[in-house]
């Protein structure tokens, strides 16, 4: 189904979150690692809001357990500060469409 992968800051344990379950803004406040291809992170990016950062800050990891080079982007205990770019908006308004009738 629709899933995002999660692990913890501390742990590569992996949770497979339907991503309805999780409000943009849910875990804003969390320590944790989001692991995700980035085609993922702009399908999930208006549901998670701890996606919204630039691909600046995320670091590629290459991971036997998943298909394809992951981007890990980490978020702290603050608010968030980082918007994403009108670029990426763009992009994610693209994923997001849906088709014409």
């Amino acid at each position: 189904g629709d899933h995002v992968v999660l692990t913890t800051a501390h742990h590569l344990e992996v949770i497979l979150l339907p991503r309805t379950f999780l409000p943009a803004g849910t875990i804003t406040g969390a320590v944790v690692n989001v692991c995700c291809s980035i085609d993922a992170a702009a399908e999930h990016a208006h549901d998670l809001a701890i996606v919204q950062l630039e691909s600046a800050l995320c670091t590629r990891l290459q991971q036997p357990s998943f298909a394809q080079p992951h981007c890990a982007m980490s978020r702290n205990v603050l608010p968030p500060q980082h918007e994403p770019s009108a670029v990426r908006q763009e992009q994610w308004a693209q994923s997001n469409a849906k088709p014409p009738p």
